[in-house]
């Protein structure tokens, strides 16, 4: 069964499935989008199912990894272990550091550094998207991000908080015109992080010339 609540100590005593023997001091855990993770030391992260839909983004998360690691050469999170019933994994951090923070404020001072790093995930996505097609992930990855909302979902919130009439203007304009573009899912695709964010990359802590995914890409973007 997924676990509703996961506490440190609840982690590890799951965790020894594993043969990870650690005590509560040693780990952190987080909610995470119908999911726990759960911080390990050595650079290790455990994720556990909260739902059933949690288990089924995990299953999907270990598939799309091993797609990368089969045919990308840039890092990703390796998977160390796996449970037999699926409700939770154990996986390898790519090794560097994840502060959004602080590649912001480098990469605001220093073009040459904002040319590398998007060079570097450039050259990432280029290589994913020509060694990774719609073909490899039908059946089994979404075509369609789950977000953002439609529009009737979005209006029908917002009027609730939000009292402008220019603005509800403005954002139903915004809207109609995205849902308006033409193509936006068709028979071609290419693996896409649906909240990709300068949070969800490892850089090398120095002088962040080499980047690699925290998390792997859990929908297909169609072109």
């Amino acid at each position: 069964m997924p676990f509703d609540a996961l506490t440190p100590k609840i982690a590890c005593d799951v965790l020894m499935k594993a043969g990870l023997q650690l005590t509560p001091a040693q780990v952190r855990v987080e909610a995470r989008e119908e999911r726990w993770v759960v911080y390990l030391p050595g650079q290790r992260l455990a994720w556990f199912a909260a739902s059933d839909d949690g288990r089924g983004r995990l299953t999907t998360e270990r598939r799309v990894l091993r797609l990368l690691e089969a045919r990308c050469t840039f890092g990703v999170p390796r998977v160390l272990f796996e449970d037999a019933a699926r409700e939770f994994d154990v996986r390898a951090m790519v090794p560097g550091v994840s502060d959004p923070w602080q590649v912001y404020a480098k990469v605001r001072d220093s073009v040459e550094l904002a040319v590398r790093l998007g060079a570097a995930v450039g050259a990432m996505l280029a290589q994913q998207h020509a060694r990774i097609s719609a073909a490899d992930v039908a059946g089994w990855l979404p075509h369609q991000p789950s977000w953002p909302e439609s529009h009737e979902w979005i209006r029908e919130r917002l009027v609730r908080v939000v009292d402008d009439r220019k603005l509800l203007a403005d954002a139903d304009a915004v809207m109609a015109a995205y849902e308006a573009v033409p193509g936006r899912y068709t028979s071609r695709g290419a693996l896409v992080r649906e909240n990709a964010s300068g949070g969800s990359a490892m850089v090398e802590a120095c002088d962040l010339p080499s980047t690699a995914p925290a998390e792997p890409p859990n929908r297909v973007l169609q072109q």
